[in-house]
C-alpha cells in the first residue's frame, strides 16, 4: 500500500473515532492533500511566485482555527493553467500516484485546476467505485504585483514549503472584499453568505493588530475607505442568520458544538470584535 494512502487511512480512522461525519472527514483529508500540492507548486521555479491568499493561506501560515477546502492564488506573472496542472500531475506521477487526474477550467480571469484523487473507496469511506476526492486550485490572473508580499517557511506535515503570500493587511482587505462582494447562493436554501468569510473576518479583528490595506480596498471600490467598509459590514451583518453561517461552518470547525454556539452568538461576537478593533485604531 502506498505510504500516502496509509497516512490518509489513519486520518479516516482517527476521525471516525472522534465520531466525525464523512463530510468533515473529507475536508480533513483535503487539507492533507493541499499540503502536498503546495509543496509541488512552491518547489518548482515556474510556480514558486504564485501569491497565496484566502482562507487557506490563513490556515496554513497563521494557524486559523478552521479547516479549508480550496487553494487560492493570484498570478502576477501570468503562468498558464496547463503549466500549473502539469506540475501538480508530474509530482504525483513521481511519487507513484499515477491515478491522480487534473482537470482545467477557465472563465474570465479565473483558472481552476481540479485535482482528482480516486481514493474514496480505498480509504474505507462510503461512495461509489472510483469516486474521487477533489481539491480545487483557483488562480486569479491578477496581473499586478502592487500589494506587499512576504515569504513564510512552514513544515506542512512532512513537507517543507516556502510560500509567497500577501501580508496580513492585504489579506484582511481581501477578506473584507469577500464579505461584501462575494456572489454566492447555496442551493435551494436561499443562503447568500459563506459562513467562512465572516468567521475569518472576526478572526482578523480578534487576532491581528493591523488595519486592512486601504489601497487594495479602493482598487476594488472607490467608496471602500477603511472607515466606510466597516459601516457597510455592520449593515450586512445585521441581515445574516446564524443558521446560514452554520450551513457552511459545520464541516469546517473541528468541534461541532463550538461551531453551533459561535454561529448562534455571531452578532455579539462580531460587535465585540469590532469594538476591540476600533480600540486599536
Amino acid at each position: 500500500m502506498h505510504t500516502l494512502i496509509k497516512s490518509l487511512r489513519n486520518i479516516v480512522k482517527e476521525s471516525k473515532e472522534k465520531d466525525y461525519d464523512e463530510s468533515k472527514i473529507r475536508v480533513i483529508l483535503k487539507e492533507y492533500l493541499q499540503d502536498i500540492i503546495l509543496y509541488a507548486l512552491y518547489n518548482n521555479s515556474q510556480t514558486s511566485k504564485l501569491i497565496f491568499y484566502g482562507g487557506s493561506s490563513l490556515r496554513k501560515i497563521y494557524d486559523l482555527d478552521r479547516f479549508s477546502e480550496d487553494l487560492d492564488f493570484e498570478n502576477p506573472e501570468g503562468i498558464g493553467s496547463k503549466i500549473i496542472s502539469n506540475i501538480i500531475k508530474k509530482y504525483f506521477d513521481e511519487i507513484d500516484l499515477q491515478t491522480v487526474e487534473c482537470k482545467i477550467q477557465e472563465s474570465n480571469n479565473i483558472m481552476r485546476v481540479t485535482v482528482k484523487f480516486p481514493i474514496v473507496k480505498e480509504l474505507g469511506m462510503s461512495g461509489y467505485d472510483n469516486e474521487k476526492l477533489h481539491v480545487k486550485v483557483e488562480v486569479n490572473n491578477h496581473l499586478t504585483d502592487s500589494y506587499p508580499t512576504e515569504l513564510t517557511s512552514k513544515m506542512l506535515r512532512n513537507y517543507p514549503v516556502i510560500m509567497k503570500h500577501y501580508d496580513l493587511s492585504t489579506l484582511f482587505a481581501c477578506k473584507i472584499i469577500a464579505c461584501l462582494n462575494r456572489e454566492y447562493v447555496k442551493g435551494k436554501k436561499d443562503i447568500y453568505v459563506k459562513g467562512r468569510d465572516f468567521y475569518d473576518l472576526v478572526w482578523f479583528m480578534n487576532n491581528t493588530k493591523v488595519l486592512p490595506n486601504e489601497k487594495k480596498l479602493l482598487d476594488v471600490n472607490k467608496e471602500y475607505f477603511v472607515e466606510n467598509v466597516f459601516n457597510l459590514l455592520d449593515e450586512k451583518v445585521k441581515s445574516i442568520k446564524p443558521s446560514d453561517l452554520f450551513e457552511d461552518l459545520q464541516y469546517l470547525i473541528e468541534d461541532g458544538e463550538y461551531a453551533k454556539k459561535w454561529c448562534d452568538n455571531f452578532h455579539q461576537i462580531y460587535l465585540s470584535g469590532r469594538k476591540r478593533f476600533l480600540a486599536l485604531k
